[in-house]
């Protein structure tokens, strides 16, 4: 037997939109090169709303920046 978890339309997309919030939130940090204010705010995401989303924002800025992983990441220049 498989455990299955069912979000509901409106549930889909604020997921979609607090993870949106938080890449733009991390972008803006990036852009002013304030590592210690993406990192701050990266740990209340983590706290919010635990590693698992914590790990799709930084993968989601590691690819809008052309790298494969976050693991990896280097500055876009």
């Amino acid at each position: 037997m498989g455990f299955r978890i069912t979000l509901t339309e409106d549930q889909v997309s604020q997921i979609w939109a607090y993870l949106a919030r938080c890449v733009n939130e991390v972008e803006s940090y990036l852009r002013d090169d304030d590592i210690t204010g993406a990192n701050a705010f990266m740990d209340q995401v983590l706290n919010e709303a635990g590693k698992g989303c914590h790990d799709l924002v930084l993968d989601t800025i590691s690819r809008l920046r052309g790298q494969a992983d976050w693991r990896t990441f280097i500055p876009h220049e």
